[in-house]
């Protein structure tokens, strides 16, 4: 295709994996670097997988009688063919950590301590309605041990087994940073709230007795992808701060001008278990009024191992 032997390939998308780079002579044969960019619609995220030695290491006698041992969960490199055919295995592991968020409304509750919101007659009536300005996701303290990058180049040549090797120029470590969760239009806004969250066209916000997602589904469905930034593959407190508006409108007697409407901004922390890439969270959030409710769920994403057919060289 007319690619140069150590040049940059552009893909020509905004998001996703943006360009990538080729091994040089010039730079020692460095190892090939992905530059990935998430995308702040959660609707069009895109997966990264990269290939490692699979669970257990990978050992074969090539076709130069050398030995090849290829530990678990680190790149196999200078890949020798085998003296037999043979299938090497290939273990594809998720380079992003992914998330999906529910939120409901306990309106009559002081303590958000239940999954089941009360019902209210006040909301009921269509006449009071909530809308979510923004949802901010941030590691605790001052110097924290984690957080989230939306754009980084990942390593081929990863140093630790089974965790991806992401960089912002190819050596200088990711800015950690918090995930900010505005309305659409947000001027500096990096994921976009769905519009029946907002106060806009569809005047809908969040409902009491009602489960609203802010991105993915109940069966995980289109998940929110994000780059990992951690030291350690630990629990790690996570701080959600949700600012949410009240509105109540006037009777038609009164007129908008009595139309009341009230901001508030309130915090939970919540443990984020074994926060690392290939980890899936679901994080249910219950709003109340003077509290909130997270709860987080991990599960581990599958990995899938792949063969690939390596003939016996016969010159």
């Amino acid at each position: 295709d007319g690619t140069v032997y150590g040049s940059t390939v552009n893909t020509a998308k905004e998001y996703g994996i943006t360009a990538f780079t080729f091994p040089s002579p010039a730079t020692g044969h460095a190892a090939p670097l992905i530059t990935y960019k998430v995308n702040p619609d959660a609707t069009k995220a895109e997966d990264l997988l990269w290939g490692t030695a699979p669970t257990g290491g990978l050992f074969y006698k090539a076709v130069n009688g050398q030995q090849v041992n290829e530990s678990a969960g680190l790149p196999m490199n200078n890949m020798i063919k085998p003296d037999a055919h043979t299938n090497v295995t290939f273990l594809f592991q998720h380079a992003l950590t992914a998330m999906t968020m529910d939120i409901q409304l306990a309106v009559d509750q002081v303590e958000a301590t239940t999954t089941t919101p009360a019902t209210s007659p006040d909301f009921g009536d269509g006449n009071t309605k909530v809308f979510i300005e923004s949802i901010i996701l941030g590691p605790q303290g001052d110097t924290p041990a984690f957080g989230f990058a939306t754009e980084g180049k990942l390593s081929l040549d990863n140093t630790t087994a089974n965790r991806p090797l992401w960089t912002s120029d190819g050596t200088e470590a990711l800015t950690k940073g918090t995930l900010n969760i505005l309305k659409s239009g947000t001027e500096g806004a990096f994921i976009t709230l769905p519009t029946p969250l907002t106060e806009g066209a569809s005047n809908v916000g969040v409902l009491a007795q009602s489960t609203t997602y802010v991105f993915g589904d109940a069966e995980g469905v289109q998940p929110l992808m994000v780059i990992p930034v951690f030291t350690s593959a630990a629990n790690q407190k996570l701080t959600v701060t949700v600012t949410y508006k009240v509105v109540t409108k006037a009777s038609e007697t009164e007129g908008d001008k009595n139309n009341s409407s009230i901001t508030n901004t309130i915090s939970k922390d919540v443990i984020l278990k074994g926060f690392r890439s290939g980890r899936f969270y679901k994080l249910h959030l219950v709003l109340g009024l003077t509290s909130l409710q997270v709860d987080a769920d991990a599960l581990d994403w599958a990995v899938e191992e792949q063969d690939v057919d390596l003939p016996r060289n016969m010159d």
